[in-house]
């Protein structure tokens, strides 16, 4: 009685001090319906309507108040402590074991979360706890081979355990359990099962029959969450960290306290297994004797099965649908806290040993109870979505004529339980329930132009947006038909934003929202590039590029696709990379619909010390999973290239100065003081142990600016023996951030490519840097590297060729022939193809060769080809002297799915830092425009 006082104390204090959130709002909403409305909606949503049936008739007593909703549920909360008590008396016989298991109920977290919430589900843990307590008589009756009728027990059985699946259909995972322990037991025992057990499960399978079909025809038709995999892991540690402390401490610290709860109801398990063994007087070990009476075998196998069948009922009800909260698994905690009270009820049967270990447990577990419980009544970041202040201030300052936008539309009834004026209000989407595939797209537009023709304002309420509205459609809509935004205020789980209409606005939204720049990239046949556009102002180099893009599924897709967005300068440097979902996380493109447009609003970082001026985006995507990224194909269906380049896009300079910022940490400091305190902090060169004529060296510097320095120019040379080899001259910036414009302070990255000289000579030398200005002034060499240079391996001498075939390919590069290792290859399987090269004359750029197999009616075979810089990337075009000959490798795999034969090889060249991805011109033997067809067919 105590502690039943202790734990209505705990769950009518402040009842109704938080905001209810959505599922309460909707249960209020519901609970008002007549009933036949009542039964039919929960028809088509996913739980019985029992409970909303109940609550209908407490609400016609006590009315609508948030004090009045849950009620019910504290009640019946504080009902489970004697209940339990009950039960764990007659389920462990140990009086020791009840008390613990009615105090840890008394002060448990997760008790006090659900009785505090005006739901179904301490309805249901009440119900099936006294189905329990009728169980119990029943089984011992089994255990007796007693076939006395116990017709009251099973009458009570069979109401309780209906009445639980009526109001949540997971209530079956524990009869399911119940029912596998009495099988069990009677399969151990080779007795006859008595009509009251068999009728008790019967009846409420009987009972439910009229409302299978709907639970079967929901569990198919649900949406309201995305197709997926659910993770067995993610569920069972979730689970453990809410019985242990509900959803009152951050996962951090909730998953180790559920994992030592875990361990601990494993030691309960154990303990109470070896009771049962004794049982059946099998061998004791000593260290397990006690004075307590033994344990039947089918209490240890129900309490086993109810704590794992309702882990494994909800895997097996969601694995291609991961929709899942810890709040499914609540109808185990009960058994998960018989448990832990039959250890510490263990402990207390011992010496003062075992009393003074229950003891510790006992307050420790009370310890994380009550700190929890404590989070619950005063921490705000565990506070239920504010539906109640975000009215209020809707109430206090929305003007005559001013829109709502309720993003998400199924937040309707908590929603208006707090504001019920309807008038102006918006549903976006306009559904009753939520449905993750009713994503927001280009279409709103059209929407919001027809809604929004009088209003001057618009109040945006965004909750659950990430579900409906995961690429941000509505604000990009209002931001580009010129609403102005004005303030932005947070409530718990939910954002509130006023916007001010233009006049305008309503003729402007319904095409707000095209690209500025149309193209159709098409990324293998997965992705299509609709369009892309800058932002209107430039963005300051430390918030980042902004980028608008435009994206159509070409097919339904079951890959999870992404891209990579690399931002780089005019020479191909990189300065930021973005890499994610094409939109946004919570939309992978598996949930995207066949030629629907679909938008992303970016922002890709730029690195520290990242000059303004203007810049371009390569993009490129790839399927997660898959190596290498999709080919670009032209309308054809020919592939030019991997990456797309947009731009340009231009940069404003740093709003603060890259303020804080400086070099990577891993790098050693320089800290070199130049021209009028210009200082160089560090140099970022990775240099090979030995270095050829031609060869290209990134080099990435870090300054610090002092202020303006006209005419500044970055030196790079080789010095070798005291004499300087060659010297480069280039600005340390774009053109828009020449030293005349220089501000104190501000961190200055510099990204070039030095190429070693082609006259240089054998041996070591040093990589050196120097400032000039306007004025001629130069300041001392700082010296960044030294290398070790040796002769270039260059060949002179003309291949052995198997299979001449001469043709150019611009001005500088002639195929001489090729080898081939077979002319015929099975479908999955592969072909080697060596390419011999002449240099011409030498050449400055970096180009990519391509190959290709082409199927009989000359369109590429996907995925059989491959485009690369020669000898994979060691030696780039520019690095070629005039009259050398090399030879490269192309593996050709050819696809399982291939179409049948024969097949033609298709070589050629294109420069990949142009985004026009342009090919030389071809001329010869084989030549067809911009490519070169070899002379052998494969079969």
């Amino acid at each position: 009685m105590l502690l039943t006082f202790l734990a209505a104390s705990l769950q009518f204090w402040a009842l109704d001090a938080q905001s209810l959130w959505y599922d309460e709002g909707f249960s209020a909403w519901l609970a008002q319906r007549p009933l036949g409305e009542i039964v039919a909606r929960t028809a088509a949503d996913i739980h019985p309507p029992l409970y909303y049936l109940l609550l209908h008739g407490w609400i016609g007593l006590f009315g609508t108040s948030e004090w009045s909703l849950r009620l019910p549920s504290a009640m019946l909360a504080v009902l489970c402590v004697p209940l339990i008590w009950q039960v764990a008396r007659r389920l462990l016989r140990q009086r020791a074991a009840a008390d613990t298991a009615a105090l840890l109920v008394a002060f448990s977290p997760l008790w006090l979360w659900y009785g505090r919430e005006a739901r179904m589900y301490t309805l249901v843990l009440a119900l099936l706890l006294g189905a329990a307590l009728a169980l119990l008589p029943l089984l011992r009756d089994e255990e007796k081979g007693n076939s006395r009728p116990r017709w009251l027990h099973t009458l009570t059985f069979a109401a309780l355990a209906a009445a639980a699946v009526y109001t949540h259909f997971y209530a079956w995972f524990v009869l399911v359990a119940w029912a596998l322990a009495a099988g069990v037991g009677w399969l151990l025992r080779r007795h006859r099962l008595s009509a009251p057990l068999v009728l008790a499960f019967a009846l409420p399978l009987l009972a439910y029959l009229p409302w299978l079909r709907v639970t079967l025809q929901r569990l198919e038709a649900d949406r309201s969450y995305w197709e997926g995999a659910l993770s067995p892991l993610e569920v069972v540690r979730e689970g453990l960290a809410s019985w242990m402390v509900g959803h009152a401490l951050f996962e951090a610290t909730a998953i180790p306290i559920g994992w030592a709860g875990a361990a601990l109801a494993a030691a309960g398990l154990l303990v109470l297994g070896w009771r049962a063994v004794r049982h059946s007087s099998q061998p004791w070990p000593r260290l397990l004797r006690s004075r307590l009476p033994p344990l039947p075998v089918q209490h240890w196998l129900l309490l086993l099965l109810w704590l794992v069948m309702p882990i494994v009922g909800l895997l097996l009800v969601s694995w291609d649908r991961p929709k899942y909260h810890a709040r499914y698994l609540i109808f185990a905690a009960p058994a998960f806290f018989l448990l832990l009270s039959g250890l510490i009820g263990w402990g207390w049967s011992r010496r003062w040993a075992g009393r003074l270990v229950a003891t510790v447990l006992t307050l420790g577990l009370l310890g994380i109870f009550l700190f929890a419980d404590w989070n619950l009544y005063t921490n705000a970041a565990f506070a239920k979505a504010d539906w109640r202040n975000l009215a209020l201030l809707l109430q206090q300052q929305r003007e005559p004529g001013d829109a709502i936008l309720l993003v998400s539309g199924h937040a309707a009834p908590v929603f208006h339980y707090y504001y019920p004026s309807r008038e102006g209000v918006i549903y976006l989407p306009d559904e009753p329930t939520l449905d993750a595939s009713a994503v927001l797209g280009l279409e709103t537009g059209g929407v919001l132009a027809e809604e929004l023709q009088a209003a001057p304002g618009v109040w945006l309420v965004n909750w659950q947006d990430e579900v409906v509205d995961p690429e941000g459609v509505v604000p990009a809509l209002l931001q580009a038909a010129g609403a102005k935004r004005e303030e932005s205020v947070r409530f718990m789980e939910i954002k509130l934003s006023h916007w001010t209409l233009p006049p305008s606005a309503p003729a402007m939204l319904a095409g707000a929202l095209s690209p500025k720049h149309t193209t159709d990239a098409r990324f293998g046949d997965a992705l299509r590039l609709l369009g892309w556009q800058e932002m209107t102002e430039p963005a300051p180099a430390d918030e980042g590029l902004p980028v608008v893009l435009y994206w159509e599924a070409q097919k339904p897709l079951d890959g999870d696709y992404k891209v990579r967005l690399s931002v780089v300068d005019e020479a191909g440097h990189e300065y930021g990379v973005l890499d994610q979902r094409p939109t946004a996380y919570n939309f992978p493109t598996f949930r995207w619909q066949q030629g629907d447009a679909r938008l992303a609003t970016l922002d890709i970082p730029l690195q520290p010390g990242t000059p303004p001026g203007d810049y371009w985006i390569d993009l490129s995507v790839y399927r997660e999973g898959d190596q290498g990224n999709l080919d670009v194909l032209d309308a054809a269906g020919a592939p030019g290239g991997q990456e797309v380049r947009l731009g340009p896009f231009p940069v404003a300079p740093a709003a603060m100065g890259w303020l804080g910022a400086g070099p990577p940490n891993h790098l050693p400091t320089i800290d070199a003081p130049m021209l009028d305190g210009q200082r160089l902090l560090a140099a970022d060169i990775a240099l090979p142990s030995q270095l050829e004529p031609g060869q290209s060296v990134p080099v990435t510097l870090w300054w610090r600016t002092n202020g303006p320095l006209p005419g500044a120019e970055l030196h790079l040379g080789w010095e070798q023996d005291s004499e300087l080899v060659e010297g480069e001259a280039r600005s340390l910036a774009s053109t828009k951030w020449r030293g005349e414009q220089w501000r104190p302070g501000d961190l200055l990255m510099t990204p070039v490519t030095m190429r070693v000289p082609r006259a240089i000579e054998a041996g070591s030398a040093e990589l050196v840097a120097w400032l000039t200005d306007a004025s001629g002034r130069s300041s001392e060499h700082v010296t960044l590297a030294e290398g070790n240079i040796v002769a270039g391996d260059h060949s002179f001498v003309r291949p052995d060729v198997a299979l001449p075939q001469v043709a150019m390919f611009g001005e500088s590069v002639r195929l001489i022939g090729y080898d081939l290792n077979s002319d015929s290859v099975e479908p999955g399987g592969s072909l080697a193809l060596t390419l011999h090269w002449e240099t011409v004359e030498e050449m400055s750029e970096s180009l990519t060769t391509f190959v290709h197999l082409l199927d009989a009616n000359g369109v590429l075979v996907p995925g059989a080809g491959q485009d690369k810089v020669p000898l994979d990337g060691e030696r780039p075009t520019f690095s070629w002297v005039e009259g050398e000959y090399l030879s490269d490798t192309f593996p050709l795999a050819l696809p399982g799915d291939a179409p049948p034969g024969p097949y033609t090889i298709e070589v050629g060249w294109y420069d990949a830092s142009d985004p026009a991805f342009p090919r030389l011109p071809a001329a010869g033997e084989g030549a067809d425009g911009n490519r070169v067809l070899l002379q052998t067919l494969i079969r």
